[in-house]
């Protein structure tokens, strides 16, 4: 599924890279490349950010902006910026004006995610109220009417994540409602034990496999790796953070996303540079990767893999 190199190798492949990077890239934030390398992906194809989006309306008053929006050809031909999703419908940011509420609304033929960035309020559904505030998740299954009010003086906001329900998915009943600061800390290191995850299909994802936000500690990131066709990882930045897909650097401001180019070939890393933690969403959806995954006894308390 994955193909991790040595440690070593990793920190000298992405040190050697960088360091031959002009600066005027290196400050770029976003900014596409006039020409994409010969034979290889056009990596800002598959990178979206709301604040170049047009608003819409969800929920009646949630106003939202598109990041990422699904893919109408080949995934790996993009026909325009963002539009590479092939598993999910849309990656979008919403904002709840102060002390404004959502209209009572009812999903069909799809569910939300939904992950608050910030602010507080309230979600309801039945009998039920959940406060939520930032770190929380929610699983908003189709048929189950809810309302979101904002209860402070500032925006709450928040990612939402549309999947499509496949056919033969029984989705919950009710909403699923966690927060993550209840939950084990998932580390760049650490993320694959599924027991960590804030969001599992145990939980009641329909399409996706994990939903997790993960903590990339100082001055650390990942060994590249690549993903296979069919695979679906994409990283939302909660913090500003350093990007590298094949040998094109980017930086990811928060509140933008991008699509690991699923072709078994093209390397991705997140990169930590600097003396403080910080914090992407990740989503996955492959067909390859078990439901859940948890350490192996007989291969000593580890994932033999990333994902």
């Amino acid at each position: 599924m994955k193909h991790p190199i040595s440690f070593t190798l990793a920190c000298a492949l992405v040190a050697a890279v960088v360091s031959a990077v002009p600066p005027s890239t290196l400050s770029a934030r976003l900014k596409p490349e006039k020409n994409a390398p010969s034979g290889g992906v056009n990596i800002d194809l598959y990178i979206g950010y709301w604040k170049d989006s047009k608003p819409r309306r969800l929920y009646g008053a949630l106003e939202v902006r598109d990041i990422l929006t699904r893919c109408a050809g080949d995934p790996l031909r993009p026909a325009r910026k963002g539009a590479v999703l092939t598993g999910l419908n849309t990656v979008s940011y919403g904002t709840l004006a102060p002390k404004n509420s959502t209209k009572p609304t009812t999903l069909s033929g799809v569910q939300h995610v939904l992950y608050v960035a910030s602010g507080w309020g309230t979600i309801r559904s039945g009998n039920a109220a959940f406060d939520i505030r930032q770190g929380f998740g929610i699983i908003i299954p189709p048929r189950v009417e809810f309302t979101i009010a904002n209860s402070g003086d500032k925006p709450l906001t928040l990612y939402i994540i549309e999947e499509p329900v496949p056919g033969g998915f029984v989705p919950r009943k009710n909403l699923a409602v966690k927060n993550d600061f209840d939950t084990p800390v998932s580390t760049n290191l650490h993320r694959a034990d599924s027991r960590g995850w804030l969001f599992g299909r145990r939980d009641g994802l329909a399409s996706l496999t994990g939903v997790d936000p993960v903590v990339f500690l100082p001055r650390s990131f990942v060994a590249p790796h690549v993903h296979l066709p069919g695979d679906e990882e994409i990283w939302i930045a909660l913090d500003d953070m350093d990007i590298q897909i094949g040998n094109q650097h980017r930086e990811l401001p928060e509140g933008s996303a991008y699509k690991v180019p699923a072709d078994g070939r093209t390397p991705h890393v997140n990169i930590n540079d600097s003396d403080r933690e910080k914090r992407l969403l990740w989503l996955m959806r492959s067909p390859r990767a078990p439901i859940e995954r948890e350490p192996e006894k007989e291969n000593g308390g580890k994932l033999r893999d990333m994902i």
